[in-house]
């Protein structure tokens, strides 16, 4: 799988907050955080699928939409019904930073 990590911001940094201190996402109201991002294809020599995930207030990208992106793409290869199989070379228990 080949994949792409995002985060769009949601609320406008303030000339305050960078003079002081930017609030990290997760010390922000739930409606200020940012967007997660992630799209992906697979395999990689020769793509089937793609895919594109939004968790809107997710935060990051590559610790909250990477790993659903991982889970809908290794279910989409198990099921392939071309026989295609990456699942034999990856674990479920696989890193989702190896596929940011």
């Amino acid at each position: 799988m080949a994949g792409k990590t995002g985060t769009a911001q949601v609320k406008r940094i303030t000339k305050h907050e960078r003079n002081t201190r930017v609030l990290k996402s997760k010390e922000r109201p739930w409606k200020d955080r940012d967007h997660a991002l992630f799209v992906a294809y697979a395999p990689v020599e020769r793509p089937r699928y793609a895919v594109a995930i939004v968790v809107e207030h997710g935060g990051g990208g590559s610790a909250v939409a990477a790993p659903i992106a991982r889970d809908i793409m290794l279910e989409a290869l198990r099921r392939d019904p071309s026989g295609y199989n990456e699942t034999d070379s990856v674990s479920d228990d696989a890193d989702p930073e190896d596929f940011a």
